[in-house]
């Protein structure tokens, strides 16, 4: 690892300058204030779209940003530059049409959007309807939505002061022939007005994320030829003569590439937030003071609380760590589709990381007690943020029963060849075990597709295998670094306990044995894990339970209200 808290999920990286922090960090209450948000970043010289597209760490590095201030920001920011400017920059043909649009986006005048999903159609968007025939005599396309379930569900798609620019997936219909799912290029409103045919609906408030989502669909909009954005998927001649050179599959795969791409920014944000979260508890933890026989102490006195927080910091380091060294491994480009070996396990790792860091931030509002409630102390919003991620670019269920439907295909190489250690090799051996028996169990059933919950299984372990490897291949000559992962496999070989007992891959006895020395680790090294957060920079981010004092925080403004 090149930083012990990971430079991808670095709450203030080195290229964030004053004045962006500011707009980023600014408070947002509504969804005007998230749109005004936007709005500013966009208009900041640093935040041309050319520059982030040829920079993916820097992509992602702002992701994270924008998430521990407001998840609504990063989920318009990803939608911006990920998804819309993205799919246009890989896919768009060279014409005035696109430049001009493009054009706006990158300068900052336009807000892109992406329209996929519909409100009959999710994880299931190669079925979805919205239609758009291509009529060779006028040059033209007519988008239509033929149904109540083809409305476009959830982006953000209502008005602003700036213009919004949407990419939208449809059905593309040439001579009445089904060519396939493909993107189109589409200015959505103007002046504070829907363009000619188009109807944009708020779908209303989601508690604590400002996100301006709504329903928007298509009547008879005409769009120019040069709005199919099909540069290398297939070849649409003006006068309707079509060649396809791969099969349906492989187009819609090419025209929502950018899906994949998302998965790494919805770790990134996920893993922010989780890292930030347990900074927020750490801080008050260091504070908060509570009874014991010999007189107060604080309640990292507890090993119940310190221990279970020295895990969490534990998972969240290898997974930021497993995010790290997979992007490290696709260089700069971030327009570049992600390699067919790393699909899967990009997938595994926004599913993983995202689950896991929901279930870190539900026992960091725990620890924090009543004052995790607030808003103001920022974690209850992380919950709401990562809840998003977990749905964004792939609901999770699905995404892991694909990637373990693949797997039975093509396995993964044995961890024990990666790693140190005698201890940890029998760990690791354990694992590969209890996967390998998952796989050709499955492997052998006829309906196996079926398997659903050995299938999220088998993905569960891969889920745990993956970030192990990724991590003794790029790991520094740091015993703490040596320590946090063998804290987090024996973490999660205790969580897997029934699965690797029924598989046979483990005895009673060994998975007692994990137990205990997951517990001598914890007892000697807890505190040094923890204290990985106190190198953290927690610059404009500072909440009332983290501060020097938060009851004199809170005490200030009580008198000063009751004054006033």
């Amino acid at each position: 690892m090149t930083n012990p808290a990971t430079d991808l999920i670095a709450l203030t990286p080195d290229w964030l300058d004053e004045e962006l922090l500011a707009r980023i960090a600014r408070p947002i209450t509504n969804g005007e204030d998230a749109k005004q948000a936007l709005i500013d970043v966009l208009a900041h010289p640093s935040m041309r779209g050319d520059t982030l597209l040829c920079d993916l760490p820097r992509l992602l590095q702002l992701h994270a940003v924008c998430a521990i201030h407001d998840g609504a920001l990063a989920s318009m920011i990803s939608i911006h530059y990920n998804l819309c400017m993205g799919t246009i920059k890989s896919l768009g043909d060279d014409s005035d049409y696109v430049r001009e649009h493009y054009s706006r986006l990158n300068d900052g005048t336009a807000i892109g959007v992406y329209l996929a999903t519909e409100l009959g159609y999710g994880s299931n968007l190669f079925s979805l309807e919205t239609e758009a025939h291509y009529h060779p005599e006028r040059q033209r396309f007519m988008l239509n939505s033929p149904s109540a379930q083809s409305y476009k569900f959830m982006p953000n798609s209502t008005h602003s002061s700036l213009p919004k620019i949407a990419v939208v997936m449809a059905r593309l219909m040439v001579k009445d022939q089904f060519v396939g799912i493909l993107p189109f290029l589409v200015p959505l409103q103007a002046d504070g007005a829907a363009c000619p045919g188009i109807r944009i609906t708020a779908l209303g408030h989601k508690p604590g994320l400002h996100l301006d989502n709504a329903m928007t669909s298509f009547d008879n909009v005409e769009l120019p030829y040069e709005a199919l954005l099909q540069r290398g998927i297939i070849e649409l001649d003006r006068d309707g003569s079509l060649r396809l050179t791969n099969t349906r599959s492989q187009r819609f795969l090419s025209s929502v590439e950018r899906v994949q791409s998302g998965k790494l920014c919805m770790a990134s944000c996920s893993l922010a937030v989780a890292m930030a979260g347990l900074q927020i508890n750490y801080a008050y933890a260091q504070k908060r003071q509570s009874f014991s026989p010999a007189g107060p102490v604080n309640l990292l006195s507890y090993p119940t609380y310190r221990h279970p927080m020295a895990i969490d910091v534990a998972t969240t380091l290898v997974h930021a760590a497993w995010l790290e060294q997979i992007v490290a491994g696709l260089g700069s480009d971030a327009i570049k589709p992600l390699p067919p070996e790393v699909l899967n396990e990009v997938a595994i790792l926004k599913a993983v990381s995202t689950w896991g860091s929901q279930d870190i931030l539900t026992r960091c509002r725990e620890r924090c007690g009543a004052q995790g409630m607030f808003s103001a102390n920022k974690i209850i919003g992380y919950l709401l943020t990562n809840n998003g991620a977990i749905t964004a670019e792939g609901e999770n269920m699905v995404i892991m029963l694909k990637a373990a439907s693949y797997s039975l295909k093509k396995a993964a190489p044995a961890s024990t060849q990666a790693s140190t250690g005698k201890q940890r090799q029998r760990l690791l051996k354990h694992l590969d075990a209890s996967i390998e028996a998952l796989r050709s169990g499955i492997a052998r059933t006829p309906n196996r597709h079926m398997q659903t919950e050995e299938l999220l299984l088998l993905a569960r372990l891969l889920g745990v295998r993956m970030p192990c490897l990724r991590y003794l291949a790029n790991a520094r000559n740091d015993a703490l670094d040596e320590v946090i992962l063998d804290v987090y496999l024996l973490n999660q070989l205790e969580h897997h306990a029934v699965a690797l007992l029924r598989t046979q891959a483990a005895s009673a006895r060994q998975v007692r044995s994990w137990a205990k020395r997951k517990q001598a680790l914890l007892l000697k090294y807890a505190p040094s894990i923890l204290k990985r957060l106190a190198n953290m920079d927690m610059k404009m981010l500072e909440v009332p339970i983290s501060g020097d004092n938060y009851i004199e925080h809170y005490a200030a403004r009580h008198l000063s209200e009751q004054a006033a």
